[in-house]
């Protein structure tokens, strides 16, 4: 690409600024994408409140990418291919709608030749270690980043595919089986994604715990047996009244606060699965990990997805097993208001929005 372009950086805590700045050009192996839409992430957030260097941005140069912050961040998004760089295989074309999978992995080391390239020891990601990123009109990607969106499916939809794919590895992960009572807790967009994709994969209840009543009551909307306030009920006490005292078989919990994590262990029944998937940023304390031996749960945390998992969301999406994902999209903004978008999702502690896409349609 030519020219320049306005893109949104993070700078640092409470700091997003646009600016105009160079378009990328594709190197070889990488193609450039005219981004539609792109989300604003949860890991997003926590750099914005806690400032950058905080958990995964970089103030120093990044051993792999040599990049660091000021970033264009957003690594959830989709668009169309409008540049190919040399050595791309003639499978893509200008013009394919593509939906981005963000993380960058070697394909050399350990970790990636088990098939586990989320594990990567060389690991990146797209809008966060990497300077290019998905708030901004053009975005540069690697071939083995690239999935091909249906024709049914839209960029809003396509662009929910990261978030979508982090909640249905909690699924696989807890093993979640037809039949199965789930408890999960949290109220944001990966807790509504959980709960769409416990529901695919044929859990019969769906129990959740969100102190904020709008989320409550959105996740009633979306198909949540019951949703608890856990400042104002015993949720420990209610789940196993549901489930005749013997607990949910598997708990996701979405949240990363400690008292909802420690809740959790009292909830799993014996033998059952407990899946850490809320990104927990302070230290906080398990009051009683001995249950973990007493009922002889299995313990799963989470980083990311497997990379292979994006065509899979982009099927189910397809063929209706995530029927209208785009329901958590609950706002669309111009990249001209996305601080004020990050400031929105940060602060608003009613839970009045879940998902914002900076759109560019």
């Amino acid at each position: 690409m030519e020219g320049t372009m306005k893109a949104g950086f993070f700078y640092g805590k409470n700091d997003m600024r646009v600016e105009e700045t160079a378009c990328p050009k594709a190197d070889a192996g990488e193609v450039i994408i005219e981004v539609k839409r792109c989300g604003i992430c949860g890991t997003d957030l926590h750099e914005f409140k806690d400032g950058a260097g905080s958990h995964v941005t970089f103030t120093e140069p990044h051993r792999v990418t040599g990049d660091k912050v000021p970033i264009i961040m957003g690594h959830e998004f989709a668009g169309v291919i409008c540049e190919i760089g040399e050595g791309v295989s003639d499978q893509w074309k200008i013009g394919d709608r593509v939906a981005i999978m963000p993380l960058h992995s070697c394909g050399k080391c350990y970790h990636c030749l088990r098939g586990d390239r989320h594990m990567c020891d060389e690991y990146a990601c797209t809008g966060l270690q990497w300077h290019w990123g998905g708030f901004a009109p053009y975005c540069k990607a690697k071939e083995y980043q690239l999935n091909r969106i249906p024709d049914s499916v839209t960029y809003e939809q396509a662009a929910c595919i990261e978030p979508t794919a982090l909640a249905n590895y909690a699924i696989q992960r807890g093993h979640v089986s037809p039949g199965d009572k789930v408890f999960i807790s949290g109220g944001g967009p990966t807790a509504v994604l959980t709960l769409m994709c416990a529901r695919a994969a044929g859990a019969t209840k769906i129990y959740m715990s969100e102190p904020a009543p709008k989320r409550r009551q959105r996740l009633l909307d979306f198909g949540a047996d019951a949703a608890f306030d856990p400042t104002e009920v015993d949720v420990v006490e209610e789940v196993l009244k549901l489930t005749d005292g013997r607990g949910a078989d598997v708990v996701i919990d979405c949240s990363g606060v400690e008292s909802a994590i420690n809740q959790g262990f009292d909830i799993v029944k014996k033998r059952g699965h407990y899946v850490q998937s809320g990104l927990s940023t302070r230290p906080f304390t398990i009051q009683k990990p001995s249950i973990w031996a007493d009922k002889d749960i299995d313990l799963s945390g989470l980083w990311c997805y497997q990379i292979s998992s994006f065509q899979g969301i982009l099927d189910m999406m397809e063929s209706g097993h995530l029927p209208s994902i785009e329901r958590i999209v609950t706002k669309v903004i111009d990249l001209d208001d996305i601080q004020q978008g990050f400031e929105t999702l940060a602060y608003d502690t009613e839970g009045s929005e879940v998902k914002i896409q900076v759109s560019f349609e």
